[in-house]
C-alpha cells in the first residue's frame, strides 16, 4: 500500500483523472451519469480502508527497531493468530467430513461437498456400507413386526 509502485500507479491515475476532467465535453453524457457514482464510491471505499489500516496498524517501524520486549510480544501474537486459524480450518474441515460422512451414508449421495482422489472412493465404499446397514436394519424390522 505505501510502496513505489503505488505511488507510481497513483500519479498515472490523477493524470489520466486530469485528463478527463480536463475533457468533459468529449465524454458522453451516460459516463457522467453513472460512472461517477462508482468513482465516488472507489474513492471512499479506499479512503475507509487505508484509515482503517492506520488505524490498526500495531506494527509501526522497522522490526529491526523494535525491542526485544516487544519482538517477543508480537512474536507470540503471530503465533497465537496462526494457531487459533489453523484450529479453525481443522473444525471446519472435520466438520465438513462428518457431514459428508453422514450423507453419505444415509442417502447414498455427495451432498454440496465436492470430493476428489482417494476420498472419493472411500466415500463411495461407505455408502454402499450404509445401503447394505439400512436394508439389513429395514428387514429386520419388518421380521420383528410381521412376527408379532
Amino acid at each position: 500500500m505505501y510502496s513505489a509502485k503505488h505511488k507510481e500507479n497513483l500519479k498515472i491515475y490523477s493524470q489520466f483523472k486530469f485528463n478527463i476532467e480536463n475533457s468533459k465535453s468529449q465524454i458522453p453524457f451516460f459516463f457522467n451519469l453513472f460512472l461517477y457514482p462508482v468513482y465516488f464510491f472507489s474513492v471512499s471505499k479506499l479512503t475507509w480502508n487505508k484509515t482503517l489500516y492506520k488505524s490498526i496498524e500495531f506494527l509501526k517501524g522497522r522490526w529491526e527497531d523494535l525491542s526485544m520486549f516487544k519482538k517477543v510480544y508480537f512474536g507470540f501474537l503471530t503465533f497465537i493468530a496462526l494457531l487459533f486459524y489453523f484450529l479453525y480450518l481443522f473444525l471446519v474441515r472435520s466438520f465438513n467430513s462428518i457431514i459428508l460422512s453422514i450423507n453419505t451414508y444415509t442417502t447414498l449421495g455427495f451432498g454440496d461437498i465436492p470430493v476428489a482422489g482417494l476420498s472419493r472412493y472411500i466415500v463411495i465404499l461407505e455408502g454402499f456400507l450404509g445401503w447394505f446397514l439400512l436394508s439389513v436394519f429395514s428387514v429386520s424390522l419388518i421380521s420383528q413386526i410381521l412376527q408379532s
